[in-house]
């Protein structure tokens, strides 16, 4: 069986049983392909922006023996399986920003999906954002680390849920996992916070051009979300 680093791996616990699978930006294909040797899916729809990586999924798919389950696309986001409508769909390993621009321009297969997972490399808050706006529920969040990276993960489904508001640091900082104590996210905070730190202290040394009041506060907020780690065990 084909195998899967930290990242993929909690990406791959989240995946429901269903009949087709759509990976977006597939890169190397490793996620259907495990997917599909597990069993948890039928057929998976692979696709990339670009020939190479998708040439890539091929060839894992071959050497690993799910080929004829597979459909390799060229093109752009969910415009590439454009007549399909995968019941799974995932998003790995590109920018908030974009996954949110690829929900959006593809938006009629993404609101028939059952699920989708979502793990942005960065701007994790920009997507959120946009799920928290255009009716989605968030069903389960995870963060992972690997090689010193954090990793945040998302399973979202399209229920034509009103428009809800959170704050900046809302949804910087997941209070779900903050409220479960998730261990990996304590660590992710204490790293942000002494990045926070270190902004904050060449601003005020005049060594950098942040805006001293911004990186202030997100020191205070990150202070506040740990406090709540440290009381656990005093009550």
């Amino acid at each position: 069986m084909v195998k899967l680093d930290q990242r993929l791996s909690t990406v791959f616990s989240l995946c429901d049983k269903c009949d087709v699978f759509a990976d977006i930006g597939s890169d190397h294909g490793k996620l259907p392909v495990a997917l599909l040797q597990s069993g948890i899916i039928n057929r998976a729809l692979i696709t990339d922006i670009n020939s190479k990586p998708l040439e890539n999924s091929e060839k894992c798919a071959l050497r690993e023996n799910v080929a004829e389950k597979c459909g390799f696309f060229l093109g752009d986001g969910l415009s590439a399986i454009e007549g399909f409508s995968p019941q799974g769909i995932a998003l790995c390993g590109m920018g908030g920003r974009l996954m949110a621009d690829i929900l959006e321009r593809g938006r009629e297969i993404a609101v028939k999906a059952e699920y989708i997972i979502l793990q942005p490399m960065k701007a994790h808050e920009e997507l959120l954002e946009y799920l928290d706006l255009n009716g989605y529920e968030i069903l389960c969040e995870r963060i992972t680390a690997d090689k010193h990276l954090f990793y945040h993960i998302y399973k979202a489904a399209y229920k034509n849920l009103p428009a809800r508001k959170r704050d900046y640091y809302e949804r910087l900082f997941s209070e779900k996992l903050i409220c479960a104590f998730d261990p990996i996210m304590r660590r992710y905070l204490e790293y942000r916070l002494e990045v926070a730190r270190k902004i904050s202290d060449n601003v005020r040394n005049g060594s950098s051009r942040e805006n001293g009041e911004t990186s202030g506060e997100l020191v205070r907020q990150i202070e506040k979300r740990l406090v709540r780690y440290e009381n656990r065990f005093d009550n």
